[in-house]
């Protein structure tokens, strides 16, 4: 069966269109930055790069933002900014894309995995006490998974925090946006996240003197004379601009991604073999993607081959097997992780459909597909009316 047309995302505003064209028929170059030393400190002043680290700074309340050519970078940038020693141990979580644990190693450290929150997803912080302090943990890598800020301030270990908030720009915990709670927080703006601009990111630090540091490393360190081995991490103009388009717009969307939750959960939270996102759980929440836990031993391979038939693509969860299995990280320390082996194996699907410009009427044919495919029954009649639009609400 076709899948389902809930609407194109990311989509670009006739704004944003414009001032692409304008920056190619400006012609010139396509870059923000001059390797020439009265210019040290990031793009040039008024270029799309500066603006939008000036913007990210004053919506999201950060000294510092660093823009990049992609999250993994602004990873990288962060850990070399922090110029732990060769060799430290950094624990993490093995249930998050690859890029997070990459960043580690490529900076010459050595990943730890640690188990997850079962309800949060995030890195579990009765797991990372339980972490042999015989390991002499140098930092904790913690990542706000699928839109979600972990409990970042609950981490035992006294070394600095790495806020992977890739998936997470415009989410908040306590009243603080996500990318404030590391001592170092990277961004990303690749092209299906929340702030969608192709390949793009930025690094983000409260601290003058990391700030400075990942400024020369994501330039070639060049217009510093050379004080360290940086790389290009520059950002070009025209995905600046596609990025602080989509900045300024993320409150917006993130808030109908929102909406779109709660109406799922309006649906949803009487069914006894899902669990879906709570009224509290939305709060804050940036909802890259939509997780729901199955229950009651439902076999997700074949919920999800029903949900597919009825034309709604779904996820069974992060590729499996998870990171921990990976080759490539064979290395790394591992402590029991139940809750990670349960997740990648059985338990975790994400919807991909709960964010704009899909409606209420979109939210109310999901659920019954979900239902539909948990019974193994027929669709129902009653199609919802997929063009309704709470436009007030936005």
């Amino acid at each position: 069966m076709k899948s389902l047309n809930f609407g194109k995302w990311p989509r670009y505003s006739p704004a944003c269109r414009r001032d692409v064209d304008r920056l190619l028929r400006a012609g010139g170059s396509l870059s923000a930055y001059r390797s020439n030393p009265s210019h040290p400190y990031g793009p040039r002043e008024r270029s799309w790069a500066w603006k939008l680290e000036r913007k990210a700074e004053q919506l999201f309340g950060l000294r510092h933002v660093i823009a990049c050519n992609s999250g993994t970078m602004a990873l990288q940038a962060g850990l070399f900014a922090l110029d732990l020693p060769k060799g430290s141990t950094i624990v993490t979580t093995p249930y998050t894309f690859s890029a997070t644990v990459a960043a580690i190693i490529h900076a010459g450290h050595t990943p730890v995995f640690a188990d997850v929150d079962p309800e949060t997803f995030c890195l579990d912080r009765k797991s990372v006490s339980k972490v042999p302090l015989k390991l002499g943990m140098e930092a904790t890598l913690s990542v706000d998974l699928f839109g979600r800020v972990a409990d970042h301030d609950g981490y035992v270990y006294s070394g600095p925090i790495i806020e992977d908030a890739c998936q997470a720009v415009g989410a908040k915990r306590d009243h603080r946006w996500a990318g404030d709670f590391g001592s170092v927080a990277a961004f990303s703006f690749n092209g299906m996240k929340n702030i969608p601009a192709g390949e793009a990111g930025a690094m983000t630090t409260n601290d003058d003197d990391l700030a400075i540091r990942a400024r020369r490393f994501v330039s070639h360190s060049e217009n510093w004379g050379g004080l360290d081995v940086g790389l290009n991490g520059r950002l070009n103009e025209i995905t600046a601009c596609v990025a602080y388009h989509g900045l300024i717009a993320v409150k917006k969307n993130n808030a109908w991604r929102r909406l779109l939750a709660v109406e799922l959960w309006r649906q949803l939270k009487d069914e006894p073999r899902v669990k879906v996102l709570t009224l509290k759980e939305i709060e804050g929440h940036a909802l890259y993607v939509y997780p729901m836990l199955l229950r009651g031993g439902v076999d997700r391979a074949r919920f999800v081959r029903r949900l597919r038939k009825l034309g709604v693509e779904a996820s069974e969860g992060y590729i499996r097997p998870h990171l921990g299995h990976y080759p490539a990280f064979k290395d790394a320390v591992r402590i029991p992780m139940p809750v990670v082996e349960e997740l990648s194996e059985s338990t975790l699907v994400l919807l991909l459909q709960v964010r704009p410009p899909a409606t209420i009427g979109h939210m109310c044919h999901l659920a019954a597909a979900v239902r539909t495919a948990l019974g193994g029954m027929k669709p129902s009649a009653h199609r919802a009316d997929l063009g309704r639009v709470e436009a007030a609400a936005f």
